[in-house]
């Protein structure tokens, strides 16, 4: 427990990610996906609140992979009409949407997208757990739920 600062450091160009971003990084060290992916794989966490102004396929598929578990709740806040990336928000909560109601036969009672009519540029990701032995998990910080986001950008 804790605070650390995990954070993603680009040390170059790479146009191969540049072209591909969803299968190769920039060179450098990328360590927010993976820390978001332990938390959201993490079986002692059953409920979730992001806000996140920005999100695509991948933040999508990253999110959808902790609902896939079954015991779990996601509270998802982003703005109605981002400033950028209009379509990849939008097509990504409709994948999310689908995926997640898909698996549960239509009941998608345990995702709720909150729409806010303002622009929102927070990243907040929280994760609390039934048992009082685990301590609620907290991240803040610049990174949105889009893959350049993940993998090249300099985030923390």
């Amino acid at each position: 427990t804790g605070i650390r600062f995990i954070t993603n450091l680009p040390t170059g160009f790479c146009p191969l990610a540049w072209t591909f971003p969803r299968y190769k990084n920039f060179p450098g060290t990328f360590n927010i996906k993976p820390t978001m992916m332990k938390l959201l794989e993490d079986a002692s966490y059953s409920r979730y609140r992001i806000a996140m102004a920005y999100m695509d396929a991948v933040g999508a598929d990253m999110l959808d992979a902790m609902l896939a578990r079954g015991n779990t709740s996601l509270t998802l806040v982003v703005p109605r009409n981002p400033n950028v990336y209009h379509d990849a928000n939008r097509k990504a909560l409709k994948r999310l949407i689908h995926k997640n109601a898909d698996r549960r036969n239509g009941d998608s009672s345990n995702l709720k997208i909150v729409m806010l009519d303002d622009m929102l540029h927070a990243k907040v990701f929280f994760a609390e757990s039934d048992d009082g032995a685990v301590p609620d998990v907290a991240m803040l910080g610049s990174c949105n739920l889009k893959q350049r986001s993940l993998g090249q950008f300099v985030e923390l």
